[in-house]
């Protein structure tokens, strides 16, 4: 049968709970083929329609396009970002002022040579472009992190002979105010995350360890000095690696973080592999990891991301150039929330609003999913999910 879009419909009985007992996680649901073929799949709130902005990169662009907040996608209306047709790697936040902060790699004379930063409003009009670097050989510009903060709008590159990491400070007309190269301390930043502390005003740095099987977390001060270091294992099987800790969100006193895994020796092809999720506490320790994508060599997925309203997370990527996305049920007891409360933290990826310390609520309904007993009062949300969603399904 030739891929091709059609009505899949979506019922509570496609969730299940985790693999492996969680005292955070309630549920997963199966993947939802969803949007236009392409990759570095990105979802915001829409305050607007109470439903969702879906981005994705094709053709060299950044694109978004509406979704629905029963997950529909429908491909008319395209809004191209950029106007560009050579970008690779992207990222992209919401910033806290409003609008969003967007980075992205080219080849100009080489692989990853070149990174350029776009500003865009709350309605992802385009407010203002520039060059970070062009054709440089010294640096690669690939799987860039982001932050957009009342202190600190940045990006990183790794150098060429992956040594050094050099920390790109944005200007407001998105050009490079400033490369400061960082210590050999701070974890290796292509595929991380970068986070601005508002209490503590110190930038978070998530990344690969040199090890391959744990993932550090080091904090800079205003001087970009490492202040703390610490490391964690996010998975007990030592056969797999853990890769691309690029989906990190601060949900009340506790941090998620989306990240890939992958036997090497398995077979999966390119960079793909499976999505994991684990929980951090507030001091960014590991407390536990659950597997959401279980993909059988050689397919898998790549470049994780996720958004969140209430208790309902929405993991995205793209798998062999499908978007793909996840609905995961948290355990609202455990994470402290409530039904009425919108996404996370105010420079999260998750996007919009005050975080839950700012004091300001949207009133937006949460996630009621649900498997049994607990359908309550929430219950009825997931059973408008029945409604009809269009995806779009391997053959």
């Amino acid at each position: 049968m030739k891929k091709g879009l059609f009505l899949t419909v979506l019922s509570i009985g496609l969730f299940s709970t985790p693999a492996t007992a969680s005292d955070y996680v309630e549920a997963v649901a199966e993947e939802i083929e969803v949007g236009p073929a392409g990759g570095w799949v990105r979802l915001f709130r829409d305050q607007a329609t109470d439903g969702w902005h879906f981005l994705w990169a094709a053709g060299g662009d950044y694109i978004r396009l509406p979704m629905t907040a029963d997950l529909e996608v429908n491909d008319m209306g395209r809004s191209n970002l950029t106007g560009r047709t050579d970008l690779v790697d992207h990222a992209i936040t919401a910033c806290p002022g409003g609008g969003y902060l967007h980075v992205a790699s080219a080849n100009k004379e080489s692989f990853n040579d070149s990174a350029y930063a776009f500003r865009y409003d709350s309605d992802f009009n385009l407010l203002a472009e520039g060059t970070l670097e062009e054709a440089e050989p010294n640096r690669f510009h690939n799987d860039l992190p982001i932050v957009c903060s009342p202190d600190l709008d940045a990006t990183a590159f790794i150098a060429s002979n992956h040594g050094a990491t050099s920390l790109s400070v944005i200007s407001a007309q998105a050009t490079q105010k400033e490369l400061i190269e960082l210590s050999n301390e701070v974890p290796r930043t292509e595929g991380g995350s970068l986070r601005m502390d508002p209490d503590s005003g110190e930038l978070i740095v998530v990344g690969k360890s040199f090890s391959g099987l744990e993932f550090d977390v080091a904090a800079l001060d205003s001087q970009m000095d490492v202040v703390w270091k610490k490391s964690f294992k996010p998975l007990n099987d030592s056969s797999l690696r853990p890769y691309w800790p690029q989906a990190l969100m601060k949900v009340n006193d506790y941090f998620l973080l989306a990240f890939m895994a992958r036997d090497d020796n398995a077979g999966f092809s390119s960079d793909w592999g499976n999505a994991y999720l684990a929980i951090l506490d507030s001091e960014y320790e590991h407390l536990e990891t659950v597997q959401i994508s279980f993909y059988d060599p050689p397919e898998g997925g790549q470049r994780p991301a996720i958004a969140r309203k209430g208790d309902q997370l929405l993991l995205t990527m793209d798998r062999n150039v499908q978007p793909v996305l996840f609905r995961i049920r948290l355990n609202a007891e455990a994470f402290g929330l409530e039904a009425s409360e919108d996404t996370g933290g105010w420079w999260d990826t998750s996007g919009g609003g005050q975080d839950t310390a700012g004091g300001e609520d949207t009133g937006k309904t949460g996630c009621g999913c649900s498997t049994s007993p607990r359908l309550n009062g929430y219950g009825l949300w997931w059973l408008g999910l029945t409604a009809l969603v269009w995806t779009r399904r391997r053959s």
